[in-house]
């Protein structure tokens, strides 16, 4: 996983040092360096670049505790910091960018009863992150996957349905568009998004704007 940031490359790899980690490269042996021994010693934080948000790099990387903490990083050790933690399983986190400010991600918190699985609006910042409120019937429901088609998220659920939901970023704008026995892969086409799911014993291919 390799992604362009700035005039350099982010990317994930593992050595016998520090485990699983963040690195940057310039395309040069000098130029290659750990980003930042999230985890110290040889555990791994399994650090992923997700993408540039106003001239920062946003990432997910798990702490020594198993959190999930999100961060922003400016290319270098000194300028890399946590903003916002979650107590989530690792596999729970997805992410979709809506702009050059501002993304959705959704992540399972493991500190409340349900253990419900919310949906988020951030600009990389602990203040700038709210939750938007999403836990299907007041229990845990799988954000399956987030797209973002006309400057809303499209994202879908899992709980005994799947069901389709909008959202503008707010809480009231964020609401239920369909429900079907099954929703499969959201592909974005010129801000309409595809998909096909499972009703009636039937699979069908739908499109909406949101």
């Amino acid at each position: 996983e390799l992604l362009s940031f700035k005039d350099n490359a982010v990317f994930r790899n593992w050595d016998n040092e520090h485990g699983q980690e963040l690195w940057v490269t310039d395309g040069s042996r000098n130029g290659t360096h750990l980003l930042l021994d999230i985890v110290p010693g040889t555990k791994s934080s399994f650090a992923s670049p997700q993408f540039e948000l106003e001239g920062s790099l946003i990432f997910a990387a798990n702490d020594a505790d198993g959190l999930l903490q999100l961060y922003k990083t400016d290319g270098t050790t000194q300028g890399t910091s946590s903003f916002f933690s979650i107590e989530d399983y690792p596999g729970d986190y997805k992410a979709a960018k809506r702009d050059n400010t501002v993304f959705f991600f959704s992540a399972r918190n493991r500190a409340l009863e349900s253990k419900p699985n919310f949906l988020y609006i951030s600009d990389g910042t602990k203040d700038g992150t709210k939750d938007l409120g999403i836990n299907i019937y007041g229990r845990a429901a799988a954000v399956t996957e987030i797209v973002v088609a006309g400057g809303r998220a499209i994202f879908a659920t899992e709980f005994d349905n799947a069901t389709l939901w909008t959202s503008d970023g707010t809480e009231d704008g964020t609401i239920k568009i369909a429900e079907f026995s099954e929703i499969n892969e959201l592909v974005v086409v010129n801000n309409t998004v595809y998909f096909t799911a499972l009703q009636d014993s039937e699979t069908e291919f739908y499109r909406t704007d949101g």
